[in-house]
C-alpha cells in the first residue's frame, strides 16, 4: 500500500491542501505523514487509530487557538 501511494502521492496531494497551523518548531510528525498513517490505516480496516486519537487530543502540538482547555 506504502509504495502504491507513493507511486501515485495520493497522501502527498491531500496533505498540500490542508492548511497545518501547528508551530513548526513544536511539531515533530509533517502533515502528510499524519494523512497517510489515517488513510492507510482506514485502508487497512482500522476504524480509528489510538496513536491518532491521541496525538490528535494533546495541546503540545497545537496552535494557541486551536489547544483544548483541559
Amino acid at each position: 500500500m506504502r509504495q502504491l501511494d507513493r507511486g501515485v502521492g495520493l497522501t502527498r496531494a491531500v496533505a498540500h491542501r490542508l492548511s497545518d497551523e501547528r508551530d513548526p518548531k513544536r511539531c515533530v510528525h509533517r502533515t502528510e505523514i499524519l494523512v497517510r498513517q489515517r488513510i492507510l490505516g482506514l485502508v487497512l480496516g482500522y476504524k480509528i487509530s489510538t496513536i491518532i486519537t491521541s496525538y490528535a487530543t494533546t495541546s503540545y502540538c497545537r496552535s494557541p487557538s486551536t489547544r483544548m482547555t483541559r
